[in-house]
């Protein structure tokens, strides 16, 4: 598919296919709009310690200029969101997918008693890039300067570039090195075209949505209200770094540590190769000789490894990496290999084989 992206007033269109994008993310470096995404600011004097009751991970650790995942989950412990958090120095900024974030701030505002805090929805005033692959630091330093870059996953900086102030934010999420820009919204086009200009060189390209989705398929990145919605239990997922086992109580704890104790979970998010080139339908189900033994959550063809590959739920008789199993696609039946967890360690895509079968401004960005 040949891409046109388009950014507010600023259009870039290109000749590349999705395939042409996806090997340009992995082998060089890619530049991604993350319009799917949406972020809160929480600001008072009783910012940390709140949220520290309501989120899966340790708030109280955050020191500005450093960040944690965390989960925010029923009582039940099912996931209402999976979040970013990321310490100002007078705010808290959580980000997210989009569809999750107006429902989390009225979801967080009925926790909110006698604490000081404000919930401040700010998706529309700003805007969010991700420069992704091997690349990356050496095109941000181009742009940014050697010192801006952040050099923990998560740590964020803030710089004041030609176009206003930035956050940049080390995420490397997919496996390869990659950061995060958040400016205002207004910068959008200005920014996009000055970090393609610094990193042409080293061979930038932009990408849009559709290789965005096959590198965090390839990196085994669950999406947030795709793989992951309000059905499922945070232990099924095997996001186990998301959750603090040293701080107290928070927000479905008491279903996290029942399910830990036990041991097990009936089903986990995996991944899985498919035979061919077809991505399998969200929904498609998965067998196991003559068992139904789960379902794709999202799929994609993935051109750096020449075939699909999709992310799923796994009975746990049947997600051991090596296990045989077969998608059912629209067009009949597809051999597959679960090929492990989902998220694993380091993101990255293995080597797969089935053969055998404040407006207008950063808000209060650290200096």
């Amino acid at each position: 598919m040949r891409g046109i992206i388009r950014y507010n007033r600023h259009v870039d269109t290109h000749d590349r296919t999705a395939a042409e994008e996806h090997r340009a993310a992995r082998q060089r470096a890619g530049l991604f709009d993350l319009a799917h995404r949406g972020r809160l600011e929480i600001t008072g004097p009783d910012r940390v310690r709140w949220l520290h009751r309501l989120l899966t991970n340790d708030i109280t650790s955050l020191t500005p200029g450093r960040g944690c995942e965390a989960a925010f989950l029923t009582p039940q412990a099912k996931v209402l969101a999976l979040l970013s958090v990321h310490a100002l120095p007078d705010s808290l900024l959580l980000d997210g997918e989009a569809s999750r974030i107006g429902p989390l701030a009225v979801t967080l505002s009925k926790y909110r008693i006698s604490e000081h805090v404000e919930i401040q929805d700010r998706t529309p005033e700003f805007m969010l890039l991700a420069l992704q692959g091997p690349q990356a630091p050496a095109i941000l330093a181009a742009w940014a300067g050697e010192a801006e870059v952040p050099p923990r996953d998560l740590d964020h900086r803030s710089i004041t570039a030609p176009e206003g102030p930035v956050l940049v934010i080390r995420n490397n999420a997919m496996g390869d090195p990659g950061f995060q820009i958040l400016a205002p919204a207004a910068s959008k086009a200005a920014v996009w075209g000055r970090l393609l200009a610094a990193g042409a060189p080293m061979g930038l390209v932009p990408c849009g949505p559709s290789a965005w989705e096959s590198v965090r398929i390839e990196a085994g990145v669950p999406r947030d209200g795709v793989d992951v919605t309000d059905e499922v239990l945070l232990p099924e997922t095997g996001l186990d770094r998301l959750v603090s086992t040293t701080k107290g109580c928070y927000l479905g704890q008491e279903f996290v540590v029942r399910i830990r104790d036990r041991g097990q979970v009936t089903r986990r998010l995996s991944r899985l190769a498919l035979e061919g080139t077809a991505a399998a339908p969200a929904g498609a189900t998965i067998r196991a000789g003559d068992r139904d033994v789960g379902a794709v959550t999202s799929s994609a063809f993935v051109p750096t490894q020449g075939r699909a590959l999709a992310l799923g739920y796994v009975h746990r008789d049947a997600a051991q990496p090596g296990t045989v199993v077969t998608v059912m696609l629209p067009d009949g039946p597809c051999p597959a290999q679960v090929t492990g967890l989902a998220h694993a360690a380091g993101g990255g895509a293995a080597e797969i084989d089935v053969s055998s079968g404040s407006r207008g401004a950063v808000p209060n960005s650290p200096a």
